[in-house]
């Protein structure tokens, strides 16, 4: 049945959009990119265009030509209605289903701080998404990189920060969670490891904070 296939990444998006995106296990936050069914679909919507083109053809072709402006018969109007409304619905789905995975990629980019290296570095995301969708996440990452210049207030203002508690100091005292190797900060780099607790400046690890390998804790 025409739409079958479409159907398939209508339900696919669907479930991908009810479920959190969680910065700490990004290589699940998003299903594998379905080229295959998204083919078909596209070969489909061909398809449904050629049969068009043939179903109209004979009666176009009559010896002597159509007048301008002649109606064709009711069952013609019907069939081209048909194919026109199915490869319409096609195509619909097809950007509906590319702009879901888009937005989900913005949003793993904001909830893992703005680090482009964390998610196209995960083996299993990469794997997971197509081509283009890592060209996207590049191209995004670029355009916030001249919006946190031309906006960010030297280093007070952090657009890639979490607002739902706003800080109230500029340092906090941190744990690690996990090993993470050397980060640069504003006291020079520092090798974290599992254990380990740090006094920083927030905005140096604001992103390890929130991608889940430091842990704010108390004094």
């Amino acid at each position: 049945m025409f739409g079958d296939q479409a159907m398939a990444l209508v339900v696919e998006a669907r479930r991908m959009s009810l479920q959190p995106v969680d910065p700490l296990n990004v290589g699940n936050a998003v299903p594998k990119y379905n080229e295959l069914v998204v083919q078909n679909v596209c070969r489909e919507v061909r398809m449904l265009d050629a049969d068009m083109r043939l179903t109209l053809q004979p009666w176009l072709d009559v010896p002597g030509g159509r007048a301008e402006y002649e109606e064709p018969p009711a069952e013609l109007s019907a069939a081209m209605m048909m194919y026109h409304v199915a490869k319409v619905r096609n195509k619909r789905v097809l950007l509906a289903y590319i702009q879901a995975r888009l937005d989900r990629l913005r949003d793993l980019y904001w909830a893992s701080g703005g680090a482009l290296h964390h998610l196209i570095g995960n083996a299993v995301l990469r794997e997971r998404i197509s081509p283009a969708e890592v060209d996207f996440l590049r191209k995004y990452h670029e355009q916030v990189v001249v919006a946190r210049a031309e906006y960010e207030f030297g280093d007070i203002l952090d657009m890639t920060a979490g607002i739902d508690m706003p800080p109230k100091e500029l340092h906090v005292l941190v744990r690690v969670l996990r090993d993470i190797g050397d980060v640069h900060t504003e006291q020079g780099t520092i090798d974290f490891r599992k254990g380990q607790r740090f006094n920083l400046r927030r905005a140096d690890i604001e992103h390890l904070i929130i991608q889940g390998f430091l842990e704010e804790v108390g004094r």
